[in-house]
């Protein structure tokens, strides 16, 4: 009866198998280069609501798209109204902003010549365009000439006329509000401004001060000149204002105001050491000055001022730490210098994290030690016994290991300061204690992870706060009250013998992963209700209950006694699918140890190694080592030393256990580990089959399952019931993925046609080049040229941002381009078909005396014609820089605000970095102070006898000439 049973489930399932069978997709072959005529009715149905994704995308990442293009905007004022004029190239239907804002709404707006609604969208005013080219024009009325009007921020080339006359590089703030003009006019009552002065004193080199205005406007909005704000000699190189502000001469501050609460931060600087700070002239009422000492540069004692309770003030909440002074007008503080450096440094602050990896025979150990923090006292570090160290790397360059102390310890000789030292050691794995840190050093805090190969387990571990992983810590309370609870009831329907093989079996098997565990509740549960229930529908609704579990019981535990002896006798089993590195290392070995005999070699004949020759070359090299790297020399601090290179990290992860340490971590502290080998796992693994075995034979009773279920009607239903539930998702829901398969053409077809016809070119991120730039200035004049060469329709970077210069006007093959926008760097990029086009920018350059070109993508070679003015970044042999920075020669006065941005006098910090080994070498890193924003050349002299092998740094007249883009700090 069984055996019909089972043969009908598959003959049913055989048959509807075939019956429903997908039918065969038709897929679009990569090689078919042309849409099939079949798929054309389709190209709209798979491109809707894509157009964005159609938008011209940047000539190096296709990801960035560009839908909407503003190349100008012409704005005329007048007394009374107001008009504009905008231009848009729209490649995808969305919404544009207008000019104006809720104070000055746009009116009779039209596009091409038709009236648009105007609608309101974060009180700006917007209209909807479609694809195309489009020229928007509308008026204002105002009872006044506004000073400010909101534009569209990307909006490429701007135009003003005031009253009809042209005004030279209009003022556009980071806002997108265009400054029309300045408010003039006699103050009133309503027009008020309070001053609130704090400063700060960083005694560091240069000496800087941080000026903190905060200011409560009211009134008009208006032009706002703070006088004698800065002090006496101080030079500023930052300011952080959400207001238009400019630094002007005899430290003033010109604000363009309006009403609300600001605040206005300017960092300056003295050029000069300096010991006395002052007089305060008292214009904005008493100050609250600030000191931040640098004690490791210098300490001093202040002077001539009034020390007040920073908690009782309004200074920054980030300046109450630091000592505050009363500033009444005339005063000024001294400061004493006490003593220069630090005589009595901080305690070192070190942090540890240490990765151990055990041999596959379990005899010793490899370990990796990260160690950050901070040196203040200690020149070296070394590795206390029985550790043997075989490698040390501080921030990533190799140091020779040598010996410290009496006891001959193996160290390294550290810098003061931070430190970030990675070494390599090996450890002998003796009894169950280890050293924790195994430095000779005391640490704040420890963490680490263990490595365990296959076949070794973790049983528990001793001097550790934080490793959950041991057997013993996997038991919780609820754990040992299931165990209790099995042991006892099995004692109670068996007898005391069967209680003990269930308590002892339980905990061989409660942690293992795939082992049975609460179905013994169950099992336990029916078996003692059916000794006891009388005969009736209840208990056989037990019997099918103890049924069901024994079923379950025998599922799971089938697999998990396999798996047990499986991955007893074969460790690597336990992680189906893990596979160690097999990269060979021997031709990497080979070839050093052909290095290492060349060396020993040429040293032996020169006399330099002796007898007391050790190298570390027992163990395997590691990767890293600088011995594996062409470029860089085998000797690296001393002719006579040999680096040595370690022993060779292992790469694999099998079982890995992490530990923490809460607290500092004493230099002899040790840890205790107490590990199961391959062996005793196998033996465990044996033991817990056999334990599982008698325990479910117990359980099971034998003479029940031949007479009620085997011989029952309980197989039977089970079967019909695994039928309906089986194709119950075929009767009632394959119809509809039936229909969709077999129609065409079919969904995969489709998205394979979406994903071609939205498919980015080839030439991605090379899509376009700059061949030649030429540059003609005169003395207000500014014409670059460009040949630009696509490869495809892309979005091209121009030369200048808003920041510098900002052509006038902008052609494209002797036409006015008709694509252009401003980036949210201020870096315009125009739009160009697929060929060679000349690109010509043209416009004024205003009293600037100096212009800033930034070169987003360099030419490959350029020429330049100036008149009254000297080009920097274009060499003899008409290689560019990354900017060209042109200075006029004969200086012009120039207006309060001719740009927008502050143009701080370039401050760098030079750092040179001396490294005295078998060649001496000069690392010289440059860093700006001043912000970024605006790129800049610089000229830096060189040491005496000093070559430079950096590329692209050009060297004149012993000066290396740098440039600096307008991003690069």
């Amino acid at each position: 009866m069984f055996t019909n049973i089972i043969r009908t489930c598959f003959a049913l399932f055989y048959i509807l198998s075939v019956l429903y069978a997908p039918a065969s997709s038709h897929a679009l072959s990569p090689k078919d280069l042309n849409t099939p005529q079949a798929l054309e009715q389709w190209k709209s149905w798979v491109l809707y609501d894509k157009d964005e994704r159609l938008c011209p995308f940047n000539y190096n990442d296709g990801d960035i798209a560009r839908c909407t293009w503003p190349p100008r905007l012409k704005i005329s004022v007048e007394r009374k109204t107001g008009l504009f004029q905008q231009e848009w190239s729209i490649f995808a239907e969305g919404m544009v902003q207008l000019p104006g804002g809720t104070q000055n709404w746009p009116q009779d707006v039209k596009a091409d010549g038709k009236k648009v609604p105007v609608i309101n969208k974060n009180n700006r005013p917007f209209i909807v365009l479609i694809k195309g080219n489009h020229t928007i024009t509308g008026s204002f009325v105002w009872k006044e000439i506004p000073e400010t009007l909101s534009i569209p921020l990307d909006t490429a080339l701007t135009s003003l006329f005031v009253k009809g006359l042209p005004v030279v590089s209009p003022v556009i703030d980071k806002n997108g509000r265009l400054w029309i003009q300045k408010r003039t006019g006699v103050e009133n009552d309503e027009d008020r401004l309070e001053v609130h002065l704090f400063r700060l004193i960083d005694d560091s080199i240069p000496t800087l001060i941080t000026t903190y205005l905060r200011l409560n406007i009211s009134g008009k909005t208006r032009e706002i000149l703070l006088d004698d704000l800065l002090l006496k000699d101080s030079i500023p190189v930052n300011i952080q204002s959400p207001l238009p502000s400019r630094i002007r001469s005899q430290n003033s501050l010109m604000i363009q105001a309006r009403p609300g609460n600001w605040n206005i931060s300017i960092t300056s600087r003295f050029a000069d050491p300096t010991n006395k700070i002052g007089p305060v002239k008292g214009k904005y009422g008493e100050e609250i000055w600030s000191f931040k000492s640098e004690n490791h540069l210098r300490m001093v004692k202040i002077s001539g001022a009034d020390q007040i309770e920073p908690a009782r003030t309004n200074l920054p909440s980030q300046w109450k730490g630091f000592p505050a002074y009363l500033m009444k007008p005339g005063a000024s503080i001294d400061l004493k210098e006490i003593k220069r450096g630090d005589s009595d440094p901080a305690p070192d602050k070190l942090n540890i994290h240490r990765t151990w990896w055990l041999d596959f025979n379990g005899k010793e150990f490899t370990i990796q030690d990260k160690i950050t923090g901070t040196m203040g006292k200690n020149w070296s570090i070394a590795l206390n016994p029985p550790g043997v160290l075989g490698k040390v790397s501080v921030d990533g360059i190799n140091r020779l290991i040598t010996s410290h102390g009496k006891e001959k310890k193996p160290g390294v000789e550290l810098r003061r300061g931070s430190l970030n030292l990675l070494a390599d050691s090996r450890l002998a794995r003796v009894g169950t204690s280890f050293p924790t840190a195994g430095w000779d050093h005391d640490f704040q805090s420890f963490s680490g992870r263990l490595n365990l190969p296959p076949g070794w387990r973790l049983f528990s571990a001793k001097g550790v706060e934080t490793i959950p992983a041991t057997w013993f810590k996997k038991w919780t309370l609820l754990d040992i009250f299931i165990l209790l609870i099995i042991a006892v009831a099995m004692y109670k329907i068996r007898n005391i013998m069967w209680g003990f093989i269930a308590l002892v079996t339980i905990i061989f098997l409660y942690h293992e992963p795939g082992a049975p565990r609460l179905i013994w509740l169950h099992l336990l549960a029916t078996s003692a209700l059916i000794k006891v229930l009388p005969r009736g529908w209840f208990k056989r609704l037990i019997f099918s209950w103890n049924t069901g579990a024994v079923i379950i019981l025998l599922v799971i535990s089938i697999p998990f006694m396999i798996t047990q002896i499986q991955t007893g006798i074969y460790p690597q089993l336990e992680k189906p699918g893990f596979s160690f590195p097999r990269k060979s290392v021997l031709p990497r070995i080979n070839s050093l140890t052909d290095k290492i005999s060349e060396v020993e070699e040429e040293s032996y004949k020169k006399g330099r190694l002796k007898k007391t020759r050790k190298l570390y070359s027992s163990q395997l090299i590691s990767g890293k080592s600088p011995l594996y790297q062409g470029e860089k020399q085998f000797f690296a601090n001393e002719p006579n030393a040999l680096i040595q290179t370690g022993p060779g990290l292992p790469k694999w992860k099998w079982r890995t256990i992490r530990m923490n340490l809460n607290g500092p971590v004493d230099r002899s502290q040790q840890i205790r580990l107490w590990l199961v080998s391959p062996f005793l796992h196998l033996l465990a693994s044996i033991l817990r089959v056999v334990l599982l075995t008698f325990l479910i034979l117990g359980m099971i009773n034998i003479k029940y399952w031949r007479t009620t279920v085997i011989n029952g009607s309980a197989l039977k239903n089970g079967a019909v019931l695994f039928i309906i539930i089986s194709f119950f998702p075929i009767f009632f829901g394959g119809s509809k993925s039936l229909a969709s398969e077999n129609s065409f053409p079919p969904p995969s077809m489709l998205e394979e046609l979406g994903e071609r016809l939205l498919q980015k070119p080839d030439c991605l991120p090379f899509c376009a080049d700059v061949r030649k730039l030429d540059l003609m200035i005169t003395d207000d004049t500014l014409r670059i040229i460009l040949e630009i060469h696509t490869l495809s329709r892309v979005a091209v970077p121009l030369p200048g941002t808003a920041k510098s210069w900002v052509p006038e006007n902008i052609f494209i093959d002797n036409k006015p381009a008709e694509a252009l926008l401003k980036d949210d760097n201020g870096i315009i990029w125009i739009l160009l078909p697929k060929g060679i086009h000349m690109v010509v920018l043209q416009g004024k350059t205003g009293r600037n005396n100096t212009i800033q070109i930034p070169l987003p993508l360099k030419p490959h070679m350029a020429t330049v014609s100036s008149t009254g003015w000297d080009v920097q970044g274009i060499h003899e042999n008409s290689v560019l820089e990354k900017n060209i920075q042109i200075t006029r020669i004969k200086k012009k006065g120039r207006t309060d605000f001719d740009n927008q941005q502050n143009n701080f006098t370039p401050f760098l910090h030079v750092e040179r970095e001396l490294d005295l080994g078998l060649t001496w070498n000069v690392t010289t890193r440059v860093k700006r102070l001043t912000p970024a924003g605006i790129p800049l050349a610089a000229s830096i002299g060189l040491l005496e006898g000093e070559s430079v092998t950096t590329g692209e740094i050009h060297v004149k007249n012993g000066h290396a000439h740098i440039n600096m883009d307008a991003g690069t700090k």
